[in-house]
């Protein structure tokens, strides 16, 4: 393998794919992209819940040494 080979990433030709392929491809692409998006947004909120609740343990460890 060449280092030209290496640096084209592995990319279907999807001029080649029928109509009913591509948008079978398309619908399944968007339904996973919608699902990694819900995903990433309840990471989001648990770790805003988790930064949260640490800091009010941090708060509540500062104030027993008072």
């Amino acid at each position: 393998m060449t280092q030209g080979q290496r640096d084209k990433p592995d990319i279907p030709n999807f001029g080649a794919w029928n109509l009913e392929t591509l948008v079978r491809f398309a619908q399944d692409a968007y339904l996973k992209l919608q699902a990694q998006e819900a995903a990433i947004e309840q990471l989001r909120l648990d770790l805003k819940d988790a930064m949260k609740m640490l800091r009010q343990r941090a708060k509540n460890a500062e104030d027993d040494w008072k």
